[in-house]
């Protein structure tokens, strides 16, 4: 606390934004984190460094509605535990793009064969390990297309960046997940 209450010293402007991002949120940040690492110590680093992360790009919560805040604030947890997990080499608990639901691969239809679910899995896991690979402002415009299905419009607005930007961003990051979605389709042909 003695923390806050320095930056809103130093910087009145960005350090009030920043205190009432912490106090509005990061009892929901914390479940989150932990969620993906259990371990009550790392969640607490993870949650100060993800804190750290907000402030450098403090800019880019000005002006956003609550939701927006939100979903912005999560993809910062999520993708400062899955860097810190990829670090120390562990896996997540939580492996799943969606937050607390069930993504289309695990709802699988009655009628599919043991081996399709298996597949379906297999291709929704390689994805989300391909797209914790993407630089981060891809993956954060990836998210936001997708997993929040924002327009490029609202990406922009909130990554501070033009509209063209964002389209280059998806594009990049697309075309990177096409290529490695294909090579690994080529090796298991090969």
């Amino acid at each position: 606390m003695f923390m806050l209450t320095l930056i809103s010293a130093v910087d009145p402007i960005n350090g009030d934004l920043f205190a009432s991002l912490y106090y509005d949120h990061s009892s929901a940040l914390y479940r989150i984190i932990f969620k993906k690492v259990q371990n009550k110590e790392d969640s607490e680093d993870i949650l100060q460094d993800t804190y750290r992360k907000v402030y450098q790009n403090i800019r880019r919560f000005r002006d956003l509605d609550e939701e927006s805040t939100i979903k912005l604030l999560v993809i910062y947890a999520k993708n400062t535990a899955m860097d810190f997990l990829r670090k120390k080499g562990k896996e997540s608990y939580d492996i799943s793009l969606e937050n607390d639901e069930k993504t289309a691969a695990d709802i699988a239809d009655i009628s599919a064969l043991p081996e399709e679910i298996f597949i379906k899995k297999e291709r929704t896991e390689k994805l989300a390990e391909y797209i914790d690979s993407l630089t981060e402002n891809q993956r954060h415009a990836i998210l936001l297309k997708y997993k929040y299905e924002m327009s490029n419009k609202e990406i922009a607005k909130i990554m501070c960046i033009s509209q063209t930007a964002v389209s280059s961003l998806l594009d990049r990051a697309r075309n990177s997940l096409r290529k490695k979605m294909g090579d690994d389709d080529n090796e298991k042909n090969a």
